[in-house]
């Protein structure tokens, strides 16, 4: 690792530069975690924030597949996403405490019993509006169901670097989750 001292008025700054060797080394250590079953692993994680919970990142071949909190709800906006059969199996024997969606799909429509008709108790539903999402595609309108609020970040051109933009996360009634423009869409009483 490299220090470089910079001097500014009466302000010091300390900026230190890691060499490649030493990247690929921190970089192996965030992809490694506990075995759990063929090319899984994990690592549980403690609340960060008094209001957090414990968590789990599971990675497959070392890259993050998908986060999710001990009570079943997706962490990192990682909502929508589907545990694989292998890790999900395992998963539920070594973790029986955690609250594990049974349709192995992280805060999805049928996660909130779609089954019994009583969505409106667990979210609330949306009229999304006739748009152009962000990759300019046209999406018709649609009725959905609310999940939450999140920062989506994107990369600008030029010189502008990574920007975040809030979005709505909300359900379709096929039970996909779409990130939506917080002003193409309203509140119903459906």
């Amino acid at each position: 690792m490299t220090e470089i001292i910079i001097k500014i008025d009466d302000i010091t700054f300390k900026i230190f530069r890691h060499s490649e060797t030493e990247v690929q080394q921190l970089n192996e250590a965030n992809n490694s975690g506990r075995k759990l079953v063929g090319t899984y692993t994990y690592d549980i994680h403690k609340p960060h924030n008094p209001t957090g919970e414990y968590h789990i990142h599971l990675r497959n071949n070392g890259n993050e597949i998908l986060s999710m909190n001990k009570s079943g709800t997706a962490h990192d906006n990682y909502h929508g996403i589907r545990i694989p059969n292998k890790a999900f199996k395992e998963l539920k024997k070594q973790l029986p405490d955690w609250t594990w969606p049974n349709n192995q799909i992280l805060e999805s429509l049928q996660h909130t019993y779609i089954l019994d008709k009583n969505v409106t108790e667990y979210l609330r539903p949306v009229q999304v509006f006739k748009h152009r999402n962000y990759d300019l595609q046209e999406i018709d309108s649609f009725v959905g169901f609310f999940h939450q609020f999140a920062e989506d970040p994107f990369l600008t051109g030029g010189n502008g670097g990574w920007k975040e933009r809030t979005i709505a996360l909300i359900e379709t009634e096929e039970g996909y989750i779409r990130k939506i423009p917080v002003s193409c869409f309203k509140f119903t009483d459906v």
